[in-house]
């Protein structure tokens, strides 16, 4: 897809337009209008445009920096302070131009630029957009649609072992026998927006798929861990653990990098 002459990798187009559907039900929901999710997106622009020039790079349409914002504006408090969202996208393109091993992204930018800034502001994460719908008595997370994101970035044995690890890890921690109702419950659960859409992010996780099968397995396990003690922004922290974990098996091993043309940095 072309649009003014630039290519438009069919990933970005379609993650985008997830993205906003999310938050246009999220929001609907709510009965509020998500002027932090403007402005993270806004933000996430401009800083790229900047960070484009002062580095010389090429200009290329700010598909991940839209992608970046929108996820910031997904997470944080809908009704928040718009000062914490500007903070995050500033981190978080800082983070994606300048913090690299290897030619590759440490940290998934969205997540170190929105946990850095919750801290700083100490407020909580609140992923406003990852929704339900009541569909015949159960309410099903909206974010699955996120499938087909993880599908087409090749990440998605990460994301389906995170969610079996995961699964069973909520079981344990609930104290209920195994049956069909308690695996339900579980898979209910889940946050998919943040397994289909940030675990399976091109530039932080491995090409190869037993590389994905332990990311995604390293991901889950720290997150049940965080979640059993209690702790705050479990599911974030997880993240960039798993992200410093895998940028220093990158250095030990020198794992090239494959082309993701159309699919990489979808969450960068």
């Amino acid at each position: 897809m072309k649009v003014g002459g630039y290519h438009l990798g069919r990933m970005y187009v379609v993650t985008i337009a997830l993205l906003l559907a999310l938050a246009a039900f999220g929001a609907y929901g709510l009965g509020t209008f998500p002027f932090a999710l403007v402005v993270a997106v806004v933000s996430c622009v401009l800083i790229d445009f900047i960070l484009v020039k002062i580095k010389k790079h090429r200009f290329r349409f700010p598909l991940s920096a839209i992608i970046t914002g929108l996820i910031i504006g997904s997470i944080a408090p809908i009704g928040g302070s718009l000062a914490l969202v500007v903070v995050a996208a500033l981190i978080a393109e800082i983070t994606k131009f300048f913090v690299k091993v290897k030619a590759r992204n440490l940290f998934n930018p969205a997540t170190v630029g929105l946990l850095l800034a919750l801290l700083i502001f100490g407020v909580g994460d609140e992923w406003w957009a990852s929704s339900t719908i009541h569909v015949y008595g159960l309410l099903i997370p909206l974010a699955l649609v996120l499938i087909i994101s993880a599908y087409e970035a090749r990440r998605l044995p990460a994301a389906l072992v995170a969610i079996v690890v995961m699964s069973v890890g909520f079981m344990a921690i609930s104290g209920a026998v195994f049956s069909s109702g308690a695996l339900l419950t579980a898979l209910l659960t889940i946050n998919y927006y943040f397994i289909f859409l940030m675990v399976t992010d091109p530039k932080t996780s491995p090409n190869k798929v037993s590389g994905q099968i332990i990311y995604g397995m390293g991901v889950a396990l720290f997150a049940l861990l965080f979640i059993r003690v209690h702790l705050p922004y479990q599911l974030l922290i997880a993240l960039v653990l798993v992200n410093v974990i895998y940028a220093a098996f990158r250095v030990m091993h020198a794992e090239r990098p494959t082309s993701t043309i159309g699919t990489a940095a979808i969450t960068s």
